[in-house]
């Protein structure tokens, strides 16, 4: 098959999915797609690394309790890569995100990024609307690495109440980042597809934080592309 075809039956299914996403969408219902952030640190890059998964994990967690927001979840958005068959690599830019956004339902999409100076983090999150690529929000907040709740508590509201939304979950307990980083190692080891090894680790962090629901959720989600495989 030559390559204009198939990128026309690519361009084909992009519409396809674009259309159902479009038609199953609520009209009310906030729809944010989250992509990791950005380690902007001049030092000790490595060392926060783990933030970069785990920061927007930290968003997801709060935002996603709020009435009215929908989140896309990383797996989500990696499936959809696998689907359309494409890589990491095209996804370099904004647009190509905003696309593969667009594609998902997602009326909005998250970016960050953080710096790491010692132990203060700055955190800078934007919402841009998907369909007209306008920035609706840009927030930029300081934040102790070892107490990151209290921040991501405010900047979850500050979204919530730039989309209109009147709920607002309640303040999270604060985990230790050494469960945030264990928690890291399973994400990275469902992005390798070793989603039993993933799950080994996730049921360490729920060992060490039985409230840690989202390790729970990651677990049924392994089970779910293990059964799929």
């Amino acid at each position: 098959i030559g390559r204009a075809v198939i990128k026309s039956i690519k361009q084909f299914l992009i519409l396809s999915l674009l259309a159902v996403n479009s038609a199953h969408a609520s009209v009310s219902e906030k729809t944010i797609a989250i992509f990791d952030f950005d380690n902007n640190s001049f030092m000790d890059i490595a060392r926060v690394d783990y933030l970069q998964r785990v920061l927007p994990e930290m968003l997801l967690a709060q935002l996603r309790n709020i009435p009215g927001i929908k989140m896309i979840e990383r797996v989500q958005l990696k499936a959809a890569l696998e689907e359309l068959k494409l890589g990491s690599g095209d996804l370099a830019d904004k647009d190509s995100q905003l696309k593969l956004g667009k594609i998902l339902g997602a009326k909005n999409m998250m970016f960050g990024s953080f710096m790491a100076i010692g132990n203060q983090l700055r955190l800078d999150v934007r919402v841009i609307e998907v369909e007209t690529s306008l920035t609706l929000l840009s927030e930029g907040q300081e934040a102790n690495i070892d107490d990151l709740m209290p921040t991501i508590d405010n900047i979850a509201k500050v979204i919530s109440n730039k989309l209109g939304m009147k709920g607002m979950a309640k303040a999270s307990k604060g985990t230790s980042q050494e469960v945030w980083k264990l928690f890291d190692k399973g994400i990275v080891l469902m992005d390798k597809k070793k989603y039993e090894e993933a799950i080994a680790i996730f049921q360490q962090v729920l060992e060490k934080d039985p409230k840690f629901d989202i390790a729970e959720q990651r677990i049924i989600q392994s089970l779910e592309k293990i059964e799929s495989q």
